[in-house]
């Protein structure tokens, strides 16, 4: 389950850590948001490595 809170002047969405952990996501990781049919998605972006 999942949490919107207020978070200075933006709103923060709270995870359970087991299910975060699940979905492979982790503090720091940028996420991709997809809205569509008034649900909202979070896909997890691949970093990439500048050499």
């Amino acid at each position: 389950m999942a949490e919107v809170i207020k978070n200075g002047n933006s709103y923060a969405i709270t995870v359970n850590k087991q299910e975060l952990k699940a979905s492979g996501i982790d503090i720091s990781d940028s996420l991709e948001v997809i809205i569509q049919d008034g649900q909202i998605s979070f896909v997890k972006k691949n970093k990439i490595i500048k050499r």
